[in-house]
């Protein structure tokens, strides 16, 4: 009986995404470090009525007790196939005061959500290109780490926001 409630339950949960919110845009792996010269670039198919939709952006860090930094440093590129939208720096704090990492996860692997754009849209009905690339420096250095070691992965979550309804 107990068994047959969490199906119910896990079918419900399921049921309660819908796959128009969200794209299914998979991570790109950096096994042995994130190069500096590699981003992790992104496609965000066709949208219709891009001009009636408005969007939330995540980027999603998956890091390993590896990393060497409190923070992260991103350069992010938004673009379509005619001109760059936005280009900007971003920086996100990884880890507490302490040291301890922030974001969920158990044992040495953390995933952070980190708010890449809120209320976004694209201004072009696409395909939208999203670069995300790692730009980070060790201290009283100029130059950028050549590989960040400890990041996993990088991902991109794009969630539709839903119309204000009156």
């Amino acid at each position: 009986m107990r068994g047959i409630l969490l199906i119910f339950i896990w079918t419900i949960a399921l049921g309660c995404f819908s796959e128009a919110d969200s794209f299914g845009i998979k991570p790109i792996p950096f096994e042995g470090g994130w190069p500096s010269n590699r981003g992790a670039v992104f496609e965000i198919p066709s949208i219709e009525d891009p001009q009636n939709r408005r969007f939330d952006l995540f980027i999603l860090i998956r890091n390993d007790d590896n990393y060497p930094f409190q923070n992260l440093f991103l350069i992010s590129t938004i673009k379509d196939s005619v001109k760059i939208q936005s280009k900007d720096t971003l920086e996100y704090m990884m880890a507490n005061p302490d040291g301890s990492w922030m974001g969920s996860g158990y044992g040495s692997i953390k995933e952070s959500k980190l708010v890449f754009k809120e209320n976004h849209q694209f201004l072009s009905s696409g395909p939208n290109i999203i670069e995300i690339f790692q730009f980070m420096r060790k201290i009283d250095h100029e130059k950028k780490v050549d590989t960040l070691f400890g990041v996993i992965d990088v991902g991109l979550s794009v969630i539709e926001r839903s119309p204000f309804k009156i």
